[in-house]
């Protein structure tokens, strides 16, 4: 099929059950809480080198696998708990003691000047799970923390050298939602290439409980485990490639979320966005991970 005269590979998608937790990041200015959510945002190979350092095998699926950290929204003063701008992410895990323990290691975002952290399903009625963060809390502030209602909301207030507290809900809850859905956005040069992923992202981070890991939503490694076929500097060296003819640079965008649909209408405007920038040969998918299965999406039924 095409898209705005770009052939974009009618691939299908296979989406694998992951479970989120939602921190919202709110700050004195924007600035303050995108310097937090950056601090946190990246992605993360704690199972991966706890294997390597244990000498133990590492394949395809510790790989697909790890945990996914991405910014979901930038929020406004109306849209946060303590009327601050912010920043939401959603961090994400295949299982659920390793997503409770990624969001404890990224606590240390309360560091940053004038930050607090707050539970972004808060005010959704449905949870699949939810769980204390109190403990941590009270351990790095000596036992000063204390409990205290603002709003709504029960939060821990946190003595600061600033002079103003630091707040942080006590508990945080937890959604299932899906990971895997991949674009690669091949280009004849490295400049066209980049822009119209950058493109794509930006268009993809527009919808609410949708994010792209990675940093600035973008991998340049390939999240398939040694997936030297699709390396532009590697056609002669590999006994099949799939690069496509003409294509000097390829750029992977990973889309995880929440709900089905939102899924599908995030990919729609990131094709959509990718194929209006002249340079752009193709749009593919690398698949899923075949020893797993999940939803499939065909890209295809999204346009239709």
């Amino acid at each position: 099929m095409r898209v705005n005269n770009t052939e974009v590979e009618d691939a299908t998608l296979e989406l694998l059950p992951f479970y989120y937790a939602k921190l919202v990041i709110t700050a004195l200015s924007p600035e303050w809480a995108l310097t937090a959510a950056r601090a946190i945002n990246h992605f993360h190979f704690s199972g991966i080198v706890e294997k390597l350092e244990l000498n133990q095998e590492i394949n395809e699926i510790d790989y697909f696998l790890s945990p996914r950290i991405g910014i979901d929204q930038f929020l406004e003063h109306s849209d946060t708990p303590d009327y601050r701008p912010g920043v939401s992410i959603l961090i994400g895990a295949y299982d659920l003691e390793t997503l409770k323990s990624e969001v404890l290691k990224r606590i240390y975002a309360l560091n940053c000047p004038t930050v607090s952290i707050f539970d972004g399903f808060y005010n959704e009625s449905m949870s699949d799970e939810t769980f204390s963060v109190e403990n941590l809390i009270q351990i790095i502030s000596g036992n000063t923390a204390i409990k205290a209602k603002m709003r709504d909301l029960i939060i821990l207030s946190i003595p600061t050298t600033e002079g103003t507290p630091c707040r942080i809900q006590p508990a945080f809850k937890i959604k299932k939602g899906f990971m895997g859905a991949n674009l690669l956005i091949c280009g004849v040069n490295h400049k066209d290439t980049l822009k119209a992923t950058m493109n794509a992202v930006d268009a993809i981070q527009a919808f609410k409980n949708v994010f792209c890991p990675y940093p600035a939503g973008i991998n340049r490694l390939g999240t398939k485990f040694g997936s030297k076929e699709y390396y532009p500097t590697l056609i002669d060296k590999v006994t099949e490639t799939k690069v496509p003819r003409g294509v000097k640079c390829i750029y992977e965008i990973e889309i995880n979320g929440i709900e089905i649909e939102q899924i599908k209408q995030a990919l729609k405007a990131g094709i959509e966005m990718a194929t209006q920038v002249p340079g752009i040969k193709k749009i593919m998918s690398r698949g899923g991970v075949g020893k797993l299965s999940g939803k499939k999406i065909r890209i295809q039924e999204i346009f239709e």
